[in-house]
C-alpha cells in the first residue's frame, strides 16, 4: 500500500520524475486497485 500511495501521489505531484517508475510499474498500480 505503501509504494502504491507514494508512487501515486509522486505522480501527480512529479510526473516528470516518475515517469520512468510508474511506466515500469504498472503491475503494483493494477495490483492495488
Amino acid at each position: 500500500m505503501k509504494i502504491v500511495f507514494v508512487t501515486f501521489a509522486d505522480m501527480l505531484w512529479q510526473p516528470k520524475e516518475k515517469a520512468l517508475p510508474i511506466a515500469e510499474e504498472p503491475s503494483v498500480s493494477v495490483n492495488a486497485s
